[in-house]
């Protein structure tokens, strides 16, 4: 499965209908959260999708809900699938339990199933009459099975297309490499190559204080707060892309060019409790780095392998062994004391991530 995301331009009329829609799906959402919460704690049992499914068909006949008809109710079905699955994340994942959503805060989100045409650069979807302009920026490979439309916290509107994908596998090669991630260098690879973490994520976050600053000066409720919110989330957004495109030619670059991929296994949750270095970290999206590397390795045919978290790979020596027990942060160019050998720190680590990591999935 792959999802082609692109931008939308909804007329002023389909605007204020999707509006609706969206804040009917987030009543949804909250409705039968606080019904399921609240269902918990009397009876310590729990409801699944299907006891939502047929609460909701009576909930709709209500008169002082009849406004739930407006929305496709395919929409609002997928809202209560959607939640299902957040509390079965919860219970076997370990993920945090369902958070209720408020209006602005939360990217909106309306899923159709079914019911959609996409012709060229017009999407239409149930119940709207006028055909919405796409901006398509690539070709939709495979056979399209669902869509979303979502609005995010810039107020843009954006489809994302979900289709059957068969990925081509690219032809088999001989190198094979080590990486090691780091805040300065973002990546550093065993054949001594590195690729340095973009000034942009440092710079786009100091334009973001300031439009933070003026944000807070606005009184709340007006018109020119909601100007500078916008300005702020949009320029959230343009960060957010940029880190983006730059992780997914980072990891392209890597899969494109080597069979076997080392890398480190390592527990982001963990390591973001640093508070000196905790925004660094948070910015460079290690655990995105390696989600992007094992889907595309799985697409195109390329082994993604991994060493334990607590392997010694920045202290140990690749020549010798030798474990420099007492190594700092602050030491890049270390001299070993078992053979004396002169290495570039991170480059050590990258060859020791290579030789002894095994077959994995990376965590994130």
């Amino acid at each position: 499965m792959k999802t082609f995301k692109s931008r939308i331009y909804p007329d002023k009329k389909t605007i204020s209908l999707l509006n609706s829609w969206f804040g009917q799906t987030r009543f949804i959402w909250n409705y039968y959260l606080n019904q399921r919460t609240v269902f918990f704690k009397d009876t310590a049992k729990g409801l699944s999708y299907v006891d939502n499914a047929k609460d909701l068909t009576q909930l709709k006949k209500r008169e002082e809900y009849s406004w739930l008809k407006e929305c496709p109710s395919q929409g609002l079905q997928q809202t209560l699938k959607h939640l299902d699955s957040s509390f079965k994340d919860f219970f076997s994942r370990g993920k945090g339990y369902p958070k209720f959503k408020k209006k602005g805060f939360t990217t909106d989100a309306l899923h159709f199933p079914q019911g959609f045409t996409l012709n060229g650069n017009k999407l239409r979807i149930p119940k709207v009459k006028n055909p919405i302009k796409v901006k398509l920026h690539r070709n939709i490979k495979g056979n399209i099975r669902s869509i979303i439309v979502t609005k995010n916290k810039a107020n843009q509107f954006y489809v994302s297309i979900l289709t059957d994908y068969e990925p081509t596998l690219k032809p088999k090669l001989k190198k094979e490499i080590g990486v090691d991630v780091g805040l300065k260098d973002f990546v550093i690879c065993s054949d001594g190559i590195k690729i340095k973490m973009p000034h942009f994520i440092n710079n786009g976050d100091s334009k973001l204080k300031k439009l933070q600053r003026r944000l807070s000066k606005k009184t709340k409720g007006s018109a020119n707060r909601e100007k500078a919110r916008l300005k702020v989330a949009k320029h959230q957004l343009h960060i957010a892309n940029q880190r983006k495109d730059f992780l997914h030619k980072v990891s392209t670059k890597l899969i494109n060019e080597n069979q076997v991929i080392a890398i480190e296994s390592l527990t982001v949750k963990g390591m973001i409790r640093n508070k000196k270095l905790s925004k660094h970290i948070a910015n460079a999206s290690w655990g995105k780095f390696g989600v992007l590397l094992n889907y595309k390795a799985t697409w195109y045919g390329r082994e993604i392998r991994t060493l334990d978290k607590y392997f010694p790979s920045s202290k140990m020596c690749n020549a010798c062994g030798y474990i420099k027990e007492d190594l700092k942060l602050s030491d890049r160019t270390i001299t070993c004391d078992g053979c004396g050998a002169v290495y570039d720190r991170d480059i050590n680590a990258s060859k020791n991530i290579l030789q002894f990591s095994t077959v994995g999935v990376t965590e994130s």
